[in-house]
């Protein structure tokens, strides 16, 4: 089951698989402009549950939220040591879009 709550700046969307309520998967947006929105977080809850796909089916449903919303372009950051989490946003379409942030991170977006 999904869950969306919006208000004028943020939207969270929520994944509660429904084989088993002791998991959750929570997103936040914030907007940006009109056509930019940014994916602040999706964390997975417990952390033991990351490898079973249910961030996968989180992030589709957020992408199909945000086309509906009419957004043309999902954006975020990623820490430059998750390089399995670059690898899984480049594996559902995103493209890095600057590289090394203060040493930090990466930012990364998908055209919607």
């Amino acid at each position: 089951m999904f869950t969306i709550q919006k208000n004028n700046t943020l939207i969270m969307i929520n994944y509660y698989p429904t084989n088993n309520n002791l998991i959750s998967i929570d997103s936040i947006l914030s907007i940006i402009e009109s056509n930019v929105i940014c994916l602040e977080s999706i964390d997975v809850y417990p952390k033991n549950k990351i490898k079973c796909g249910y961030g996968s089916k989180l992030l589709k449903h957020i992408i199909s939220h945000c086309k509906t919303l009419k957004y043309k372009f999902l954006v975020l950051n990623v820490l430059n040591n998750e390089n399995y989490l670059i690898n899984w946003y480049q594996k559902n379409g995103f493209v890095k879009i600057d590289e090394l942030i203060n040493n930090r991170h990466f930012s990364m977006k998908l055209e919607l």
